[in-house]
């Protein structure tokens, strides 16, 4: 076994925790002192002579009370991003106990005070026999992690919520999200996702797509093996129906566990304490995984690899094949009658998965934010930017209570992804324009956007990302942004402040590092019932 310290330079985690004053603790003459001294005093003669601009306090107000006066209303932020929706409460709590009330994947666990006091002492008792060395013999963590372990308290249960399908035709449905940002099986899922990464580096799961840019990338090779004959070239991308939900616990177990033994009795502990909170009452859920939970993606990922992935590769008509999570993409060299077989075999290797695919194309398909085509001329695969038809380019606007150079990195950021999904300068161009006047219809300045966009061309796809070669602890000094004037002297004095940490720290890089301030989707939307909705359902 490797030596404890090795280990803790690998798996790391970092976290953080409220001020208490047992943290941070130096003694009262140690010299740094005097160099937070001096940023504090800096930062109060900053503070002082650029004074914050403030909010129209009577919108503010009025957002934010929204929820206290309509209580029959609520809003919701939509699945894919497509903006915030209101909903009637009684149409909100139908599309939630339209997932609850499946008595298959739920199960109603405390509905009082006193229910719910006992489940959570129960629960507490489970967290601690797993997480406390003196009472087991074969303790699942390392000393790295039980230090972690040992920092976490005040577990609360996660928020049951849906976000309204828009995009989606036919009756309205919700993507069901449970909150497990800190749950008892929180600290459990983070340390068992870092060590499932680990895991996904095999080749076992070379099929696990890690974004878009990787699928263009490899597609662009895939073009070197292309013959010129594309007659029976065929693109198709397939879906699985609720993944997380339907994922069969006990062969998850079972799969992790022949990778690594010592991983199963976490994801056991994980999958068997997926609890949620929904109008005062807490559910169980009794099958598949949590979505909230951290390690989700890597334990679906692995689920797919070793029933789907395996079934998948060796069939010798895959010309090629990748998946991001639950959505596939194939493309298959051969008759549509030999793929209606595999796709029939697909739909039958596990009764808990059940893809559904789209029609073989010749010519394009979209997948993800990229759309694949077929040029006949070259007898090569393209790429462009694919977006959704409801797609409302809700970018930040100018008025936002954003740091300056946000506006500017979310715009390069946007043209970098563009230039790198494009496979050829004319579909960059194309969309760099809709781009640009999409944002001019937001309110930013042309002026503003010319020095941008005259400087950013298709050839940026090839540069290597930045990557830091050496590792640096970042200091991050956190303040509220609030429009002040002035900014960038503030981020100037920070780098000067480097060198003081020399003594205390290797190659230290201090990061001014800035709080956002609540908007619109903050103010009115929330993952929780409030207590006049929760009486309103009640009545």
């Amino acid at each position: 076994m490797e030596d404890d310290d090795i280990i803790a330079q690998k798996q790391y985690i970092h976290t953080a925790y409220k001020s208490t004053n047992e943290c941070n603790l130096v003694e009262e003459n140690h010299t740094i002192h005097d160099t937070l001294h001096t940023i504090k005093t800096f930062l109060d003669e900053y503070k002082l002579s650029n004074p914050a601009t403030k909010r129209r306090s009577t919108e503010y107000h009025l957002l934010k009370s929204l929820n206290d006066k309509y209580p029959e209303v609520i809003f919701k932020a939509t699945d894919k991003n497509i903006g915030l929706a209101a909903l009637t409460l009684d149409n909100y709590n139908n599309m939630v106990m339209e997932h609850l009330s499946n008595v298959t994947n739920y199960k109603l666990v405390a509905s009082d005070c006193f229910q719910r006091t006992s489940l959570i002492n129960e629960l507490m008792k489970k967290y601690d026999a797993l997480t406390n060395p003196l009472y087991e013999s074969s303790y699942p963590f390392y000393l790295h992690e039980i230090k972690f372990l040992k920092k976490q308290a005040n577990f609360t249960l996660p928020k049951f919520h849906c976000l309204p399908k828009l995009h989606k035709q036919g009756p309205l449905k919700g993507r069901p999200i449970a909150g497990a940002v800190n749950w008892i099986t929180t600290p459990i899922s983070r340390i068992l996702d870092l060590r499932l990464q680990d895991l996904l580096h095999n080749e076992e799961f070379s099929c696990v797509l890690k974004n878009s840019q990787q699928l263009v990338s490899d597609l662009e090779l895939a073009n070197s093996f292309l013959p010129n004959d594309l007659e029976h070239f065929y693109f198709i991308t397939g879906d699985v129906q609720s993944l997380y939900p339907n994922i069969d616990t006990n062969l998850l177990q079972q799969l992790v566990t022949q990778l690594d033994f010592s991983l199963e009795r976490l994801v056991e502990f994980i999958c068997a304490n997926s609890y949620v909170e929904y109008a005062g009452r807490i559910y169980q859920q009794l099958n598949g995984i949590a979505m909230g939970t951290n390690a989700a993606v890597s334990l679906a990922n692995i689920y797919m690899a070793l029933v789907v992935d395996r079934y998948l590769k060796p069939i010798s008509n895959v010309f090629y094949y990748k998946r991001y999570i639950d959505d596939l993409f194939i493309i298959w060299k051969g008759t549509l009658e030999d793929w209606s077989w595999v796709q029939q075999g697909l739909n039958q290797l596990n009764p808990t998965i059940k893809i559904d695919f789209s029609s073989p194309s010749k010519y394009t398909m979209d997948f993800l934010d990229v759309t694949t085509f077929f040029n006949p001329i070259t007898s090569t695969i393209g790429t462009q930017i694919y977006q959704k038809a409801l797609n409302k380019y809700l970018y930040i606007t100018p008025e936002s209570c954003h740091v300056p150079h946000m506006f500017s990195g979310f715009v390069k950021g946007e043209l970098t992804r563009y230039a790198r999904l494009c496979s050829n300068v004319y579909s960059y161009e194309h969309i760099k324009q809709q781009f640009y006047q999409r944002l001019v219809d937001r309110g930013y300045s042309r002026r503003f956007l010319n020095r941008i966009f005259q400087t950013h061309s298709w050839s940026t796809r090839l540069r290597e990302p930045h990557n830091r070669k050496q590792w640096s602890p970042i200091l991050p000094f956190v303040i509220r942004y609030s429009k002040r004037k002035n900014i960038k002297r503030v981020e100037n004095f920070f780098k000067r402040m480097e060198d003081s940490f020399d003594d205390y720290f290797s190659n230290p890089k201090l990061m001014l590092v800035y709080s956002r301030s609540k908007n619109i989707n903050d103010l009115i939307t929330s993952s929780a019932l409030t207590r006049r909705q929760i009486q309103l359902l009640e009545s």
